[in-house]
């Protein structure tokens, strides 16, 4: 990654895969938001807890548009394309310029797991990145208790031992 790897992203395109839409995160993505991220399975690995209600999901999700605004946040909401639902987020959760270094990371609806929505968003995501940032290699760490994650990064390239 070059130093200004955030700059690229920070219109947030929106971005297709072969079976997802991955776009800025709205308000209007309340409902399905909550669906998955009331489930403790969804979160057991995460840095937050279920939310308790939905009013919960459309402050977090109000906040992020705060962050989109400062250029803070790089995340995408995954929508199926068959559908339009929102099943999960994909991005970029920490960019450190100084090292050349970012963070990715998803968070998908139990309903989905083991589809390859994740690989495929996180190729997307990556892709991205690279392409807009002018990057020639990847080098990353899984950090997960879930040993999917880490397979899902390895399939994605965006691990190497």
């Amino acid at each position: 990654m070059n130093a200004n790897f955030g700059a690229p992203l920070s219109k947030m395109p929106v971005l297709e895969t072969d079976r997802l839409i991955m776009r800025k995160m709205t308000v209007r993505d309340a409902d399905d938001m909550f669906e998955y991220s009331c489930r403790p399975e969804v979160s057991r690995f995460l840095l937050w807890s279920p939310h308790e209600d939905v009013g919960t999901t459309r402050r977090y999700l109000k906040f992020l548009q705060t962050q989109y605004a400062q250029k803070k946040f790089f995340d995408w909401a995954l929508d199926l394309k068959s559908t339009g639902k929102m099943i999960g987020t994909c991005g970029f959760s920490h960019i450190d310029e100084d090292n050349n270094a970012a963070e990715i990371g998803y968070v998908l609806n139990s309903d989905y797991w083991g589809l390859g929505y994740a690989a495929e968003a996180v190729a997307r995501a990556v892709s991205t990145a690279y392409t807009r940032a002018s990057s020639t290699g990847t080098s990353g760490a899984c950090a997960s208790r879930r040993k999917t994650s880490c397979a899902t990064k390895r399939r994605t390239k965006t691990l190497f031992s």
